[in-house]
């Protein structure tokens, strides 16, 4: 049932999303940036790092039950309609994020994890990777997370952390520069282990691109985005999917995507400045704002 549902999602989604995003030029006065910085984002760093593709991580704590009261009918935002006409708030964000990826490099696999569910295991062990063994093909990202949704257990216990500390042993390992989009409700048990985790983050070449969906609040997470000046550069933006403005667009989850990459480029250029990537992954040029 669930690749009939992606095979259709698949056909509403066929044209490319570079044509999708033209009425952005259009429409930049109303979303708030310049066009030229948007195909900044399209340009660079994805199409001179194609191995560095995103790292992704779904929220799966039992808060989502609550969390769309206002926002998705009083649903779960995990809620899946097995024939495809309701799209809930997760599946959406994925198919935009991914759609953008996408433009560079559809082949690879990328990193994809949800955190929260087996209740069971210990805090730390509570993330999971979507396919064991291996990383999903951008445009499986959906189907393994429509798949997984579909029956998961959602735990109590609301915590990032563990694919924070996940990232920062990916980008140990590899020297390579990684973005980790997290999809969150917002709601977290441990804002004190979170913030630590940021901060930590901040010495090394980790870009983290905070997601919310739901009814919120979002005060911690705007805290995260504007107040933790200890960190060595600004890693964290955080964006509200429900708030963010899209314009009078054909596709206006195109300009959702682009405005939650859009400090990608400005924080890979502190990045470097900060010499935090291995000489031998650093690009030619650095990318001019």
């Amino acid at each position: 049932m669930a690749q009939t549902w992606a095979a259709r999602r698949v056909a509403r989604s066929s044209r490319p999303f570079r044509t999708l995003l033209t009425p952005l030029k259009s429409e930049a006065s109303v979303l708030g940036f310049n066009y030229c910085r948007l195909e900044l984002v399209l340009s660079t760093p994805f199409d001179r790092f194609r191995s560095n593709l995103p790292t992704f991580a779904v929220d799966f704590t039992e808060s989502n039950r609550r969390k769309g009261a206002r926002t998705f009918g009083g649903r779960s935002l995990h809620y899946v309609d097995m024939t495809g006409r309701v799209i809930n708030p997760y599946q959406t964000v994925i198919s935009a994020i991914t759609r953008v990826f996408e433009l560079f490099d559809d082949d690879d696999c990328i990193p994809a994890f949800g955190f929260g569910g087996y209740p069971e295991r210990p805090l730390a062990e509570r993330y999971f990777p979507f396919v064991k063994g291996r990383g999903c093909e951008l445009d499986e990202v959906l189907q393994q997370y429509f798949a997984i949704a579909s029956t998961m257990e959602l735990n109590a216990t609301a915590s990032f952390v563990p694919v924070i500390d996940e990232a920062i042993k990916m980008a140990t390992n590899t020297g390579r520069y990684h973005i980790l989009i997290i999809i969150t409700n917002g709601h977290i048990d441990d804002p004190n282990m979170a913030r630590r985790a940021i901060v930590q983050a901040s010495e090394y070449p980790i870009s983290i691109v905070m997601i919310g969906v739901g009814d919120g609040p979002w005060t911690t997470m705007r805290e995260f985005d504007d107040q933790l000046p200890e960190r060595r550069f600004d890693n964290f933006q955080f964006v509200n999917y429900n708030t963010i403005p899209r314009g009078n667009l054909d596709n206006p989850d195109g300009g959702f995507a682009m405005q939650a990459l859009m400090e990608i480029p400005e924080q890979y250029n502190k990045i470097l400045e900060l010499g935090l990537i291995k000489k031998q992954h650093i690009s030619r040029a650095k990318y001019q704002i």
